[in-house]
């Protein structure tokens, strides 16, 4: 087959695959003075065509070649340094094709040639163009939302679905995850974090040979009698995190078209897309930021997990192109941030007439300086903030697209519910702080560490499938088995067990910040007790969906807990609490009781708090002076029955609980009304939920007395004296008759006016 393609110096200054018109250019750095050249692989027929990569082609390190007509669907590439071929960073698939080799080297170094037909590995380009991926238009990020307003599912696109029954569509794939958006959508979820969808390279040093068993145990952690901690067995990258292509897709989880149509189902169910990337150390704050804005452009992904190599969070976050990205990170720079915003702001802030140049002459100068040659007053700029292409007036300096993701609230979360001590001012302070500057990422689970099922049932870890001989993991998890080891029978275990996850998910949920859930938290899904499954490529990291009660109704409670959490600004407020009554209307915004109301137990052995939350500091400014709005959280982790008090309401208002966590069901479908409406009996380790309602039958009773205290003595007088008087004058029967078949007209008079 006879192809005519020409190839010129392209002179890019960065490596990449860019598009122009018909033709395409190839860049890439290579260090050293050996030969580079760059071949191209015919698909239909497995021609070859190489390029060698000269000097004209160089740029500093980079050589670059531009190539026309280029289609991409009908070529493989791979470039050569040296004797190896190595990977293009910047291919966005690998496949495996057999060509007819004619004097090309081989990869292992060897000098010697390859002839005849070979398989060889080979990147592509294909997709070329964001335009057919989506024939329709760009796909683009959803518009920046408060990310109090959002709640994060965590997910491994092979573990969701990947137990799936065979009959389920793409299991284990972007096709999988596609399939699981109306389950998402109506569990309450807004966002999901994705764990690395990148093809990973091989690990240097899990793969290299080993010529002595010596040096093989040198390469792991030994035991002080020099036993190996570990078997020299090799382990899949399950997690997928490690250096890799950034910009090709694992293909055992699907194509880029497959990823583009899942992002694009999970849009038009409003939910956002994060994706976790693991940055190797070797890579350069610039490359970082390209990967992250190809992905934001290519795809219209909303945001990243930073991970691995995290030193350029700072440029990253004060990228122009990540303005609106949502970025995820343990170690933000704020201080730095915070200190070049202030510089931007200053920046904007200059008059650019105070930047004249002062050579006019004397007689030419103002002796005002404010004014103009017109003695118009020059325009003050005030301090500004530049955000999305606009200057808008003078704030402090916000973060609002940075969360933080530190484990100190998942810390907390677990040793409260377990009943610790000298825990308990610390996991208020976090329970209840509202990030002001950025968001806070909440959870209590991850992909490293117990599930939550696991988090009741093991408080110990159990990894020994790992082979490390059950040492690797976190060896503290804070759990607690809730009485015995593992799997067991006894229906008081298991009972306790689902009360502390409902407590779990409870106080997860409605913490300040952003929750996160991890996938199969919801479903009671567990790994057996392994807290570090990084190789489990298996059943042990899958989400189990064989259905039974117990799972459903953990989802049941889920979904209810989120649409609460919805509908109660309260719980993922924008501003920092006050704890007084700045609105003047008998409460604060938030409020701690303990066994007396208003006197709440912060010593170092207390397991019981109260949370009044006065709902009206949420509402918009013209409803903030209505009836105050309360619920409270009666929240005892302690091992007894405890009471808690409750603060005074407002006349015709009463306390009911509309939520239980010692119930199976949760939330009560009839709320409850407390015997006494100044305590709250709450059970050991559970979760009550009460809500300020009006009394309707108070308010009925209250209403006939004053009707009836403003009738006239007189006329109620007459009125009984003659419904007597007709009593005593007629037959037993006839009055019998007469109070079955209709009222007297004095008692119809009186009932009327009391009503």
């Amino acid at each position: 087959m006879t192809r005519t393609i020409t190839f010129v110096p392209a002179h890019a200054d960065r490596p990449c695959i860019r598009a122009h018109g018909d033709s395409v250019i190839f860049s890439a750095v290579f260090r050293g003075s050996q030969a580079h050249g760059l071949q191209l692989i015919h698909i239909p027929d497995g021609e070859t065509v190489y390029i060698p990569l000269t000097e004209e082609y160089r740029t500093g390190r980079v050589y670059s070649v531009r190539i026309s007509p280029f289609h991409a669907e009908e070529w493989l590439y791979r470039y050569r340094n040296g004797d190896l071929w190595v990977p293009d960073p910047h291919a966005t698939g690998i496949r495996r094709i057999r060509i007819e080799a004619a004097g090309d080297f081989l990869p292992a170094g060897s000098g010697k040639e390859e002839t005849g037909a070979v398989e060889v590995t080979a990147c592509c380009c294909a997709p070329l163009r964001v335009k057919e991926l989506f024939p329709d238009g760009p796909e683009r990020p959803l518009p920046p939302a408060s990310w109090q307003d959002q709640v994060v599912y965590s997910l491994h696109v092979k573990g969701l679905t990947a137990a799936m029954p065979a009959s389920f569509p793409g299991r284990g794939t972007f096709a999988g995850v596609t399939a699981m958006v109306p389950y998402l959508k109506d569990l309450g979820i807004t966002a999901v974090e994705i764990m690395p969808v990148y093809m990973p390279l091989p690990d240097r040093n899990r793969t290299r040979p080993f010529r002595t068993m010596q040096e093989a145990l040198g390469a792991w952690p030994v035991s002080p009698q020099g036993d190996p901690l570990r078997d020299m067995k090799e382990r899949p990258n399950y997690w997928g995190f490690g250096r890799g292509l950034y910009y090709a897709l694992r293909p055992d989880y699907g194509n880029q078209e497959e990823f583009a149509r899942m992002i694009r189902a999970l849009h038009s169910a409003g939910i956002r897309v994060l994706l976790q990337i693991f940055f190797d150390k070797g890579m350069q704050a610039a490359q970082q930021i390209d990967v992250l804005t190809w992905y934001v452009e290519r795809y219209g992904v909303d945001g990243f997990r930073l991970l691995g190599h995290t030193l350029s969070a700072e440029a990253i976050a004060s990228a122009p192109s990540l303005e609106d990205t949502a970025l995820l990170s343990g170690n933000f720079p704020f201080d730095q941030l915070r200190e070049a915003l202030e510089a931007e702001d200053q920046l904007y802030s200059e008059n650019l007439e105070n930047l004249r140049p002062q050579t006019l002459a004397p007689e030419n100068q103002k002796d005002n300086p404010e004014e103009d040659s017109d003695g118009t007053p020059v325009m003050q700029v005030a301090a500004s903030v530049r955000r999305g292409g606009a200057v808008v007036a003078h704030k402090p300096a916000q973060f609002p697209n940075l969360l933080t993701c530190g484990d100190e609230f998942q810390t907390l979360l677990r040793r409260f519910v377990k009943s610790d001590d000298y825990v308990m001012q610390d996991f208020l302070k976090e329970f209840l702080s509202v990030p002001e500057e950025h968001g806070a990422l909440r959870y209590v689970t991850s992909y490293e560490g117990f599930t939550l099922a696991d988090l009741v049932s093991y408080t110990e870890r159990h990894n020994e499938a790992n082979g490390e001989f059950g040492l690797d993991g976190r060896a503290d998890n804070y759990s607690w088995n809730c009485g015995e080891e593992g799997e067991t029978d006894d229906a008081g275990i298991l009972s306790l067990r689902r009360r502390q996850m409902r407590n779990f998910l409870t106080l997860l949920l409605l913490a300040q910040g952003t929750p996160m859930l991890h996938q199969g938290d919801e479903r009671c899904n567990s790994q057996g007790g392994n807290n570090n499954p990084y190789c489990q490529d298996n059943e042990i990291s899958w989400v189990d969906w064989t259905p039974s009660a117990e799972k459903a109704g953990m989802t049941a409670f889920t979904a209810a807990l989120l649409a609460f959490r919805r509908d109660h600004p309260v719980f993922h407020s924008s501003r920092p609490f006050q704890y007084i009554d700045t609105l003047g209307i008998g409460h604060p915004d938030v409020s701690l009781h303990g066994e007396e109301a208003w006197k709440p137990d912060l010593g170092p052995f207390s397991h019981s708090i109260g949370i009044a939350f006065c709902e009206n500091y949420a509402l918009s400014e013209r409803k903030k002076n209505q009836p105050a709005s309360l619920l409270y959280l009666a929240v005892n982790m302690y091992w007894k029955e405890l009471s808690l008090a409750l603060p005074k309401l407002p006349p015709n208002y009463i306390w009911k609980v509309i939520l239980d966590t010692e119930t199976e069901e949760g939330f009560l479908q009839t709320p409850v009304t407390p015997g006494d409406q100044h305590y709250v009996r709450t059970a050991p380790r559970s979760i009550r939920i009460l809500r300020a309602v009006l009394d309707v039958d108070a308010i009925v009773r209250q209403f006939r007395r004053e009707r009836l205290a403003s009738v006239p003595r007189a006329a109620l007088l007459k009125d009984q004296r003659s419904a007597s008087f007709r009593s005593m004058h007629r037959s037993p029967d006839a009055g019998h008759r007469r109070a079955v078949g209709r009222t007297p007209a004095a008692l119809r008079r009186i009932r009327r006016l009391t009503r």
